[in-house]
C-alpha cells in the first residue's frame, strides 16, 4: 500500500513539472525532448522541430538519431525547417540521416555560429547551401561521403574559423580555389581522406590559418611550397601517411610550433626544410620513419624544444652530430642504436638536454665504459638497456660490474740471453723471480678526451756466461729482451697500448795475449753495438665475450723474433770470421808443408843425375 502511494505521488510531481515547463515556454512534453529549457537548450530525439513548436528564443537545438520522418524519406534539409529560430547559436544535426542540403536551408537562423552535420550521408553541396549564415564560425562535416571540394564552395562563410572535413571520400584533387574566401579560417582538418597528392598552392588563400590536419591520408610526398609564406601557421600534422619525399622549401617563410611527420617512410632528416623556414619548428616529430643515421649536418645549428626520432632504425650517429645544437628534449628511444661515439662525450657533459635512450639494445662492454661513468652524474640522460651479458639491466645500473670487468691488469715479461759458444765451459744461469703488480684504477672524468694510463711492471731475468781462457778470449754481455703488457680500465680510448723495450747489445773484445790471438783480432771485423729503437705498437683491444667472467685475462703479446735476430747478427759474424781465418791459416800451413816435401823430392831426384854427369866427365 505504501509503495503504491509513493509511485502515485512521484508520477503526480513529474506531470506537474512537465505541465509547468510546457505552458511557460511552449516546450513539448519530456517524452519528446530529453531536455528543453525555455530560452536555452532543446535536445530532441523523438520529434522534428517542424512538427511541434519550440521556444523561439532557444539558442541550442539538437535533433539526432534520424527520427524525423520527412528527413528520412527525403534525405534533405529544407529552409522552412528552421526559419523561425532567429536566436539559435548552435545547431546539432549529427546522425540525422541528412544526404542533401536543398537550396539554402539555413537562411532562417542568421545568428548561428556552430553547426554540426557530422555522421550523415552528405555527398555534395553547392555554394548556396551556406547562404544566410555569414556569422558561422565552426562547421563540422566529418564522417560523410563528400567526394570533393569544388571551386570556392565555402566562399560565403567569411567568418568561418574551424572547418572539419575528416573521414570523407575525396576522390577529386584539391585546387588553389577549393578554400577560396576563407580568409579567417584558423583550423582545417582533412585527415582520413584518400588524397595521394596536395598541390603546393591549395592552402595559399588561408592567410589566417593556424592548424592544418592531414593525418592518415594517402600522401606520398610533400609538395614544394605547400605551406610557404603562411605566416600564421603554427601546427601541421601529416602523420600516418606514405610520405617518402619532403621538398626542401615546403616550410619557407613559416615559424611552426609543431611539425608531425611521424609514421611515414622518410629516410633522412629534412634538414633543408628546417633551414629554409623563418625558424625551425619548436617540436619536430619524426618518429617511426625509416631514418638510419644522424649525420654531421642533419642537426647542425638546430634550435628546438623537442626532437622525436624514436622508433627509427638509427644505427649510426656522427661524433659531431649534436655540436652547435640547442635541443631541450631528444627522444632516441626504441631505435637501432647500440652505442654512441666517444666524440659525443664533450657535448653530453656540457648539455642539459633530456636524452631518452630507453628501449634500445645497448652494447654494454669496455667501449661503453666511458658512457656508463657519465650516466652516474648526468640525470638528464635516460639510460639505455643492455644486451648480451648484462641483458635486462640498464647501462647505468651495470656500471660497477662493467668497471670491475675492465680493471684486470696482466703483465707478461720474456727475457732471452744469448752468448757465443766459443769453447765448452761450464755455464752458470741466474734468474730473478718475476713479479706482477696489479693496481686498480680509479674512475676519472675528463673534459674532452681521456688519457689511457699504462703502468709498467719490470721483470728481469739475467743469464751470464763466462767462457774459459783460450788462445782467444771473447766476453759478451747478455742480451735482454723485455716485453711488458699492461691492461688498465679504458676511458675514452678503445685500444690498449703495448710498449716493447729492448736493451742494447754490447760486445767487448779482450786484448790479445799471443801472436795467433793478435792475428785473430786483426782479422776479425769490429763488432758494432746495435741499439734497437724502442717501438710503440698500438694493439687492438682483445675480443670481448659477453659471457666472459670478471676475471678474464687479456691475450698476451707474442715475443718479437726480429729483434732477437738483429741482436745475434754481430756474434754470428764474429764466429764466421773466426772460422774463415782458421781455414786460411790451416791452408797456409798445409801449403808450406807441401812446398817443403816437394823440394826434398826434387833434390833427391836431381842428385843421382848430377853424380852421373860428373863421373862421365871424369
Amino acid at each position: 500500500m505504501d509503495v503504491a502511494i509513493t509511485k502515485a505521488m512521484y508520477v503526480y510531481v513529474v506531470l506537474v513539472i512537465c505541465l509547468a515547463v510546457s505552458v511557460a515556454g511552449q516546450c513539448p512534453a519530456s517524452t519528446l525532448c530529453s531536455q528543453c529549457d525555455p530560452g536555452g537548450r532543446a535536445v530532441c530525439g523523438s520529434i522534428c522541430p517542424v512538427n511541434i513548436p519550440l521556444p523561439l528564443d532557444i539558442i541550442y537545438l539538437s535533433v539526432s538519431n534520424g527520427t524525423c520522418d520527412n528527413w528520412v524519406k527525403l534525405a534533405l534539409i529544407r529552409s522552412d525547417y528552421f526559419q523561425t529560430y532567429n536566436s539559435l547559436h548552435v545547431l546539432n544535426l549529427t546522425s540525422a540521416h541528412v544526404e542533401r542540403l536543398f537550396a539554402s536551408p539555413f537562411t532562417g537562423m542568421p545568428n548561428v555560429k556552430d553547426m554540426d552535420l557530422s555522421h550523415n550521408l552528405i555527398k555534395s553541396f553547392s555554394v548556396t547551401a551556406w547562404a544566410g549564415i555569414s556569422l558561422l564560425e565552426t562547421l563540422d562535416l566529418s564522417y560523410n561521403n563528400i567526394l570533393g571540394v569544388l571551386s570556392a564552395p565555402f566562399s560565403k562563410l567569411t567568418s568561418l574559423k574551424h572547418l572539419n572535413l575528416f573521414n570523407n571520400n575525396f576522390s577529386v584533387s584539391l585546387t588553389n580555389t577549393s578554400f577560396g574566401g576563407l580568409t579567417n579560417l584558423e583550423t582545417l582538418n582533412l585527415g582520413n581522406n584518400p588524397l595521394s597528392y596536395v598541390d603546393g598552392s591549395v592552402f595559399q588563400p588561408l592567410v589566417s590559418i593556424i592548424t592544418i590536419e592531414m593525418k592518415n591520408m594517402s600522401m606520398t610526398s610533400i609538395a614544394s611550397k605547400l605551406f610557404s609564406d603562411l605566416n600564421t601557421l603554427r601546427n601541421v600534422d601529416a602523420s600516418e601517411n606514405k610520405i617518402s619525399f619532403v621538398a626542401g622549401d615546403f616550410l619557407t617563410g613559416t615559424s611552426l610550433d609543431l611539425l608531425n611527420l611521424s609514421n611515414n617512410f622518410i629516410t633522412s632528416i629534412p634538414t633543408d626544410a628546417f633551414r629554409n623556414s623563418l625558424a625551425p619548428p619548436k617540436v619536430i616529430n619524426l618518429s617511426n620513419n625509416k631514418i638510419t643515421q644522424i649525420s654531421s649536418i642533419d642537426l647542425k645549428g638546430l634550435i628546438v624544444n623537442r626532437l622525436d626520432l624514436s622508433g627509427n632504425p638509427i644505427t649510426t650517429v656522427a661524433g659531431d652530430a649534436f655540436d652547435g645544437t640547442s635541443i631541450s628534449y631528444i627522444d632516441l628511444s626504441n631505435t637501432g642504436l647500440t652505442s654512441l661515439p666517444n666524440a659525443t662525450e664533450a657535448w653530453l657533459k656540457g648539455s642539459t638536454s633530456t636524452i631518452d635512450l630507453t628501449s634500445t639494445n645497448w652494447l654494454c662492454d669496455y667501449t661503453s665504459l666511458w658512457f656508463a661513468r657519465l650516466l652516474q652524474t648526468k640525470s638528464n640522460i635516460k639510460s639505455p638497456t643492455c644486451t648480451g651479458k648484462y641483458s635486462g639491466t640498464t647501462l647505468k645500473d651495470s656500471w660497477s660490474q662493467l668497471e670491475a670487468d675492465c680493471m684486470t691488469t696482466t703483465t707478461i715479461t720474456t727475457t732471452t740471453t744469448t752468448t757465443p759458444d766459443t769453447t765448452t765451459t761450464p755455464t752458470t744461469t741466474t734468474t730473478t723471480p718475476t713479479t706482477t703488480t696489479t693496481t686498480p684504477a680509479t674512475p676519472t672524468t675528463t673534459t674532452t678526451s681521456t688519457t689511457t694510463s699504462t703502468s709498467t711492471t719490470t721483470t728481469s731475468a739475467s743469464t751470464s756466461t763466462t767462457p774459459t781462457a783460450t788462445s782467444t778470449t771473447t766476453s759478451t754481455t747478455p742480451t735482454t729482451t723485455s716485453t711488458t703488457t699492461t691492461t688498465t680500465p679504458l676511458t675514452t680510448t678503445e685500444a690498449t697500448t703495448m710498449s716493447t723495450s729492448t736493451s742494447p747489445t754490447t760486445t767487448t773484445v779482450a786484448a790479445p795475449t799471443t801472436f795467433k790471438a793478435m792475428l785473430t783480432t786483426l782479422q776479425t771485423p769490429p763488432l758494432t753495438p746495435t741499439t734497437p729503437q724502442p717501438q710503440s705498437t698500438v694493439q687492438a683491444p682483445p675480443p670481448q665475450n659477453p659471457n666472459l667472467s670478471g676475471n678474464s685475462q687479456p691475450i698476451p703479446a707474442a715475443p718479437s723474433t726480429t729483434s732477437d735476430i738483429v741482436q745475434m747478427m754481430p756474434i754470428v759474424l764474429a764466429v764466421m770470421s773466426t772460422i774463415a781465418l782458421c781455414l786460411a791459416v790451416a791452408g797456409l800451413i798445409a801449403g808450406c808443408y807441401l812446398c817443403r816435401k816437394t823440394d826434398k823430392i826434387i833434390s833427391h831426384a836431381v842428385k843421382p843425375h848430377s853424380m852421373k854427369l860428373a863421373w862421365q866427365q871424369d
